[in-house]
């Protein structure tokens, strides 16, 4: 059975976003692709959690309505309904409705807004709610005249031991999906800092073999509390620096990892760290490379001659790449 859902994630990742939910339901179908979310039909039992989604959604009803109106047309629209199903879980006694329009400030008939609150108490015999922390069920507008009613549905367990202090989880899945996981692959991240790299590719991805390397003697420790925290999905941890002739790793399928933005060697510059690392690699003949680095370099001078891009995307913060060995 097919559902249609509406999810978030970090803009500028919807081509690839597009990839990852044919990979993961080759049924699927996109009704609308934004650069920052996508509504599509997928089945019931799609994974959401612990993907590249910051929000999703059920949607029970959409139509398409432009102007200033829209919104209050699809509350009516809803109203008028007589064959949508609302369900929440038995333990959920309250909820709350909220009304979205992209980028602008919406304006909701108060009259309408009494009634909907009515019917959807009365349908699902539950409370409204005003407090966070409750179900939530949206109206949505958004710019290009879609409007959509729906149920939020709790993803962020599945993350809730870690939000990244250098990239966020949603945008590690995306890394670590660009890099095509395979089983039985060792992969190594060199620069695991806090390990959101790691967690989200042994979590993920079935039978990954992640070794998460960290110099910093003191992030080590919570990165271990990580790998313990996934129970039988596990990654090993290191204590090394990468570029050192003393790391132990000689054989490595792939590197996924974020190179880091500042560099505490201030006889070194981060361009020539950031060769230092290419040649390493190339050396070590790693074939395939994915990366996410901060805009103000530009890689593409420096992995000439070793690495070819096969794949580049763009958030606010990071370019991400995807590269193969020449």
């Amino acid at each position: 059975m097919k559902r249609l859902y509406y999810a978030t994630f970090e803009k500028g990742l919807d081509e690839v976003v597009k990839k990852i939910i044919a990979k993961q339901d080759k049924n699927a179908f996109i009704k609308r692709l934004y650069s920052d979310s996508v509504l599509f039909f997928a089945d019931e039992h799609f994974s959401l959690a612990g993907s590249c989604f910051k929000s999703a959604y059920f949607v029970i009803d959409s139509l398409v309505k432009e102007g200033t109106g829209a919104l209050n047309f699809a509350m009516k629209h809803l109203l008028e309904k007589k064959d949508w199903h609302l369900v929440f879980p038995k333990d959920v006694k309250k909820f709350k409705v909220l009304y979205l329009k992209e980028d602008s400030k919406i304006m909701i008939d108060s009259k309408l807004k009494q009634a909907v609150e009515v019917m959807l108490s009365r349908k699902t015999k539950r409370q409204i709610s005003y407090l966070n922390g409750t179900e939530e069920l949206v109206f949505l507008a958004k710019e290009d005249g879609m409007n959509l009613f729906m149920r939020r549905l709790n993803i962020e367990s599945a993350y809730q031991k870690i939000r990244g202090l250098q990239i966020e989880p949603e945008v590690a899945y995306v890394l670590n999906f660009m890099s095509e996981p395979a089983q039985s692959e060792a992969v190594v991240d060199p620069f695991a800092y806090d390990g959101v790299v790691a967690y989200s590719r042994a979590m993920s991805f079935k039978k990954a073999n992640v070794i998460a390397n960290e110099k910093e003697i003191e992030n080590v420790a919570d990165i271990k509390k990580l790998a313990k925290s996934l129970k039988e999905k596990s990654f090993s941890v290191m204590n090394y620096d990468f570029l050192d002739d003393k790391f132990p790793i000689k054989f490595i399928d792939k590197i996924v990892t974020v190179l880091p933005s500042m560099n505490y060697d201030f006889e070194v510059s981060l361009t020539k760290l950031y060769e230092s690392f290419f040649n390493k690699i190339y050396k070590l003949n790693v074939k395939t490379v994915a990366i996410a680095m901060t805009k103000s370099i530009d890689v593409l001078p420096i992995i000439k001659g070793k690495y070819e891009v096969e794949m580049k995307v763009s958030t606010q913060k990071f370019n991400l790449f995807k590269l193969k060995i020449k």
